[in-house]
């Protein structure tokens, strides 16, 4: 009985974290009677990566997600120049972070799939080994050629914002 009643308080403050965010997007209900979130976070952002790490994984995991639409969005917080060059708040990396989980995402449209390997990215990131990326496609069983083709090319620039 505890267990359910934590459970169903995580996913009751997860929809309240999500909804009252400026940058957590729209949470509507969805034609499917789900309740629509999006959550935009920064793929090198402390805050970001513990609540996927802490809370967000444990969501998945207990299920709690059947009655919601959860589309991530890795934005980074990024400035776009008048030539479209972008910048991320912490640099380079998060960039190059944000254009693979966006690639991830496109590759592997089924929330299921592309949660477990950014959930892996984000992991690595929280350890400081964010630069160890590409193990997360064997730690899920993923094949990398659908991401690696897209982050290296102009689709991937595309997906990223």
């Amino acid at each position: 009985m505890a267990a359910r009643l934590h459970h169903f308080l995580l996913l009751a403050a997860l929809l309240l974290l999500i909804g009252g965010a400026s940058s957590a997007g729209d949470v509507v209900a969805a034609g499917n009677g789900k309740v629509r979130m999006e959550l935009y976070y920064e793929s090198l952002c402390p805050d970001s990566f513990e609540f996927m790490v802490d809370s967000l994984a444990r969501v998945f995991k207990d299920g709690l997600l059947d009655a919601a639409d959860l589309t991530l969005v890795p934005y980074g917080n990024a400035k776009v120049d008048a030539h479209g060059a972008i910048t991320c708040q912490r640099g380079p990396d998060e960039c190059l972070l944000n254009t693979v989980e966006a690639c991830a995402i496109d590759a592997w449209p089924d929330v299921n799939v592309h949660f477990g390997f950014i959930n892996c990215m984000e992991e690595l990131a929280m350890e400081y080994k964010h630069q160890e990326w590409q193990s997360c496609f064997q730690k899920q069983g993923l094949h990398p050629k659908p991401v690696m083709e897209c982050y290296k090319s102009e689709h991937g620039h595309k997906v990223r914002y």
